[in-house]
């Protein structure tokens, strides 16, 4: 038997002068659940037994592992059958973990990436801060501030209530640099979405967490009560970490808990631009693990096409 992997989605094997296309989910299988969501081990699951049948016929099987993140002995199946090659999502390269800086203080912040960008063009970004109007009203921004009372300043404000891009306009249309806005909830911060519309700003605008939000505020408070009225925030390129090629959280960390195997064996940049199936040329964007293992199956249909005889 000849194992021939064309660049189309899918393989094609000839066998005994016979040519038979196996689909593409054959192929790469890029959403898998977690596998402490199932009693039992890989060797119980069906689309395990699958992959390790549909191996004995040359066909290789990239499967992502998935939403376990820092977890240990949690990855997913199929990913976790014993002849698939599991792939964790990393993070893409250039990508950078933001920190604002208070009097000082470093706070790890998540950037809204329909915001104001902070790179080589626009590295440097500082004001003094205020929370809401100045006067502990419009603490959440969804009110419009009064035209030019936020010149230069960076605005803090609370989430909730309005539209993440709903607060940073106002802080815009008012004259700020920047925007944070404090997370209402327990958690990591993250990039909130857009509410909708066709106005973007050209601001930067980042959320900082629940605790560094309370932090930021008690600050503010203890200038005011030591005479200065104005707590500085500074947002320097020069403060964020790179984070290229780290493992998401949304990905599995394993090791499979059958056989202590190293589950996933690799890792790729999970968010990034796809081909679109049937389009020829299009383009869809894909994130996820979802999108790291069709990066790995590429890459193996690259390396099987240039090596038909290699196994």
């Amino acid at each position: 038997m000849r194992l021939d992997v064309t660049l189309k989605i899918g393989m094609q094997i000839e066998y005994l002068d016979s040519q038979i296309y196996i689909p593409s989910f054959l192929f790469f299988l890029v959403s898998t659940f977690p596998s402490t969501t199932f009693p039992g081990q890989a060797f119980d699951d069906e689309l395990a037994s699958a992959i390790d049948s549909a191996t004995t016929f040359g066909v290789l099987t990239i499967a992502s592992s998935a939403n376990c993140g820092d977890a240990p002995y949690c990855t997913g199946t199929p990913g976790s059958a014993r002849t698939a090659m599991s792939v964790a999502q990393t993070t893409v390269p250039g990508e950078v973990l933001p920190f604002v800086e208070v009097d000082n203080e470093l706070y790890e912040a998540s950037h809204f990436p329909w915001s104001g960008f902070v790179n080589d063009k626009h590295p440097y970004f500082t004001g003094s801060i205020q929370y809401g109007d100045g006067a502990f009203a419009n603490t959440n921004g969804c009110d419009p501030f009064e035209g030019g009372s936020l010149e230069g300043k960076v605005l803090l404000v609370e989430r909730g209530t309005c539209f993440f891009s709903d607060k940073v306009i106002h802080a815009q249309n008012a004259g700020a640099v920047a925007t944070i806005v404090a997370n209402n909830v327990e958690g990591p911060p993250f990039p909130g979405g857009h509410g909708g519309g066709s106005i973007y700003p050209t601001i930067p605008a980042f959320m900082v967490s629940l605790k560094d939000g309370e932090f930021i505020r008690t600050s503010m408070m203890l200038n005011l009560v030591q005479g200065n009225n104005s707590t500085t925030v500074t947002i320097d390129i020069n403060n964020f970490h790179p984070t290229a090629l780290t493992t998401m959280g949304s990905s599995a960390r394993g090791p499979d808990m059958s056989f202590n195997r190293i589950k996933p064996e690799l890792a790729a940049p999970g968010g990034n631009l796809v081909a679109e199936f049937g389009t020829g040329d299009g383009e869809s964007i894909l994130g996820g693990t979802s999108g790291a293992a069709p990066v790995i199956a590429g890459a193996a249909a690259l390396a099987k096409q240039a090596c038909p005889e290699c196994r």
